[in-house]
């Protein structure tokens, strides 16, 4: 052949290359009608081409379409994409027939599901959805073997709030029989995620049979690992899940969980054998991990109204929440703010045979209980050993029919450790004996100061002998000269007996009375305390027994801050009847 022959020719095979390459736009309907019936046959929508449509056959033969609109029977829209593209299955194009092999949809924004509807009705209409798309495939309608989306956006029912973003997946499905796999990424509530799910076989869903399911999404603030099977066409998922959260509150943020006391924990983590339905899920043999503190139990989780509903019992040896972070102000806030305990429903019971809580005592043996139902908050610590003996307590708290809440509060202990006590107090040891008591107390209000100012209640404490330390009762019956520091006083006195009654009265602390008994003497206290702990206390000390004894009793007066009181000799004149106010 000639060489102006070859050239011709690989002319011509090159022009005819370009034009395979080349977009072709096609005037009529034909290629959107087609596509839109193996459209509604796999997915059972239907297919609307708002835009151009256009056709390349080399280097392989795909067709895009432009502004799409997938919608149900009824006009619902479903998706709304950017464009629509595939590559074609050559056998049937050579025929004239427009079959995908893949296909992608770009830029598409899926609305969701209206947020009241119940998570049963979504699992199972998943479960529909499944069984659906393998009847249809395995109809005889054409395979697609993969589904790709990319920049895809989630919104709310009404297409208003995005859930969503920058969705890019790939659903793979290499035959009606075999198991289909999704894997992607994406941006939900500012976070980037990264998820897949493998093993699923629509054909077992359809057929009411088993299936494996192996799920995973990774994230910053939580990470979620499922491995198991689906049993009975779908309904039931039996297997194992660890889940991991470096930081709680970070975790409620991310997915506005709404959860009471957030600052319980740093880190958490789940491990346990997990049963799954549209009705909620229960994990046992659970290990829970919080602050590297492992507590073991079982754990139960469903979805009610207009939340979630947990409970579940725990039990560990050393449960150390000593550097939860902010407890004691999540406490307070979560007291003020009952809307956010109307997100959950709990019962939780835990057991601890030590607990150490942040600025607090030591607490062995501990058995507490949390439960939360219709807004009202009510914890309880059944028994527990602390400060050499026991204690036990419940607290509740109640949204008040205006604003605020109400609190309820008692307490009671027994053979604690006067010395432990005080020295947790106020640093040093200035008492010894074994002490009971016991409170209770009431407030209501919207802040914390307001819930200060508005405390009532009443309490008592006793102990039999004991020892002060600091400070001598012979030495305070001839002191003269004031004022003195009670820290600059030295000495030590033995009781036989200590015992006060005190009310509790708009914040203020009223001392109704305290006696100290022994052998150099018989103190009595009254007085008060205000709600910034400052004491107004008057004192008489006698050091014998009748009508003379108590005419020359020593009197003073102690006030000042509570951990640093001042004492100060009372002149007879100055006696009253009446305790006095700081």
């Amino acid at each position: 052949m000639r060489r102006r022959s070859v050239l011709i020719l690989a002319a011509v095979g090159l022009a005819a290359i370009g034009v395979g390459m080349a977009p072709w736009t096609l005037a009529d309907d034909h290629a959107t009608r087609q596509i839109s019936k193996y459209v509604n046959a796999l997915t059972g929508l239907r297919l609307e081409v708002r835009g151009a449509v256009t056709l390349a056959v080399l280097p392989a033969p795909r067709i895009k379409f432009d502004d799409i609109v997938l919608s149900t029977a009824d006009g619902t829209t479903k998706v709304v994409a950017r464009q629509l593209r595939g590559q074609l299955q050559l056998a049937p194009l050579l025929s004239g027939r427009f079959v995908l092999a893949d296909t992608a949809l770009v830029d598409p924004v899926a609305r969701a599901g209206d947020a009241r509807i119940s998570g049963e009705r979504v699992w199972n209409g998943l479960l529909a959805q499944f069984a659906g798309i393998y009847r249809r495939a395995s109809s005889g309608a054409p395979h697609l073997n993969r589904l790709t989306v990319i920049g895809g956006t989630v919104t709310d029912a009404g297409g208003e709030r995005p859930l969503a973003g920058n969705i890019n997946a790939t659903l793979a499905w290499s035959s009606p029989d075999a198991a289909l796999s999704l894997s992607g990424n994406a941006i939900f509530n500012g976070q980037p995620v990264q998820f897949s799910l493998g093993g699923l076989t629509p054909r077992a869903i359809a057929g009411g049979g088993d299936t494996d399911l192996t799920v995973r999404l990774a994230s910053e603030p939580l990470n979620i690992d499922l491995r198991g099977a689906l049993t009975d066409g779908g309904r039931r998922f039996d297997g194992k899940t660890r889940l991991t959260a470096a930081s709680i509150s970070r975790m409620d943020e991310w997915l506005d969980l709404r959860l009471p006391l957030t600052g319980v924990a740093t880190a958490l983590a789940i491990d346990a054998t997990c049963s799954l339905t549209a009705r909620g899920m229960a994990l046992t043999s659970a290990t829970v991990d919080i602050n590297d503190s492992v507590l073991e139990g079982a754990l139960s989780l469903r979805g009610v109204e207009n939340g979630w509903s947990l409970g579940g019992t725990l039990a560990t040896d050393d449960l150390d929440l000593s550097q939860a972070p902010g407890l004691a102000r999540q406490l307070g806030a979560v007291m003020t703010s009952p809307e956010r305990w109307r997100a959950w429903d709990i019962d939780l019971r835990v057991s601890a045979g030590r607990l150490q809580l942040p600025d607090a005592p030591t607490v062995s043996n501990a058995a507490a209980s949390l439960l939360l139902r219709n807004g009202r908050l009510e914890a309880v610590l059944g028994m527990a050993e602390t400060l050499g003996g026991r204690v036990k307590g419940r607290m509740t708290i109640i949204p008040a029919s205006s604003n605020g809440v109400e609190i309820r509060a008692q307490a009671s202990g027994d053979s604690l450790a006067a010395s432990q006590l005080s020295t947790w107090l106020t640093g040093s040891e200035r008492i010894s004996g074994n002490l009971s008591g016991a409170f209770t107390l009431e407030t209501r209000g919207a802040t914390m100061a307001e819930l200060r100012l508005r405390m009532d209640g009443r309490g008592h404490v006793q102990t039999g002998e004991g020892e002060l330390s600091g400070i001598s009762l012979t030495d305070l019956a001839s002191q003269k000269n004031g004022p003195v520091e009670l820290a600059r006083m030295r000495g030590k006195t033995r009781f036989s007996s200590l015992r006060a009654n005190w009310s509790l009265t708009g914040g203020h602390v009223m001392i109704d009375e305290a006696q100290i008994q022994g052998a150099a003497g018989n103190l009595r206290l009254a007085g008060s305390m205000n709600a910034d702990g400052v004491l107004a206390l008057d004192g008489d000390l006698t050091t014998g027994a009748g009508p003379e004894a108590a005419k020359q009793a020593a009197r003073f007066q102690l006030s000042g801050p509570w951990q640093a009181p001042i004492i100060t000799p009372r002149p007879p004149a100055a006696d009253s009847a009446k305790p006095r106010s700081p």
